[in-house]
């Protein structure tokens, strides 16, 4: 179903963006993501629902994901916007350094119990 949505979201994306590797680096970040909420914030037998918004201006692709699993460790609880460096990525969090490296804003909050992870693409 993961994979349905990533290909439907780059099939979007496709019409705004015409250089092959940043498609890719968009599928790439949003698989990651994807993993990172179903991997990280989800406990067995447990149903998560995830949201998603994308769009493509002069910013760049731009994509915002909802999610109402548990809390990331790397975010503060209905916190501030925390903003990703490379020196705040654990040191196994390999998925996390692909989407700061794709990125050009990569931001993770909670608010009203949902995660929310924004991330910006330049095209």
């Amino acid at each position: 179903m993961v994979d349905a949505v990533i290909q439907h979201i780059c099939t979007y994306a496709r019409q705004y963006i015409d250089t092959p590797a940043t498609i890719g680096h968009v599928e790439l970040v949003l698989s990651e993501i994807f993993t990172n909420i179903l991997t990280h914030g989800v406990t067995e037998g447990q149903e998560i629902a995830i949201y998603v918004e994308w769009w493509c201006d002069g910013a760049g692709f731009q994509a915002r994901i909802w999610d109402d699993g548990e809390m990331f460790d790397y975010v503060a609880p209905d916190g501030p916007v925390k903003r990703i460096s490379k020196n705040s990525i654990p040191e196994n969090g390999w998925g996390l350094k692909i989407i700061h490296h794709l990125t050009r804003s990569f931001e993770i909050t909670r608010e009203d119990a949902l995660n929310k992870t924004s991330v910006i693409i330049d095209t």
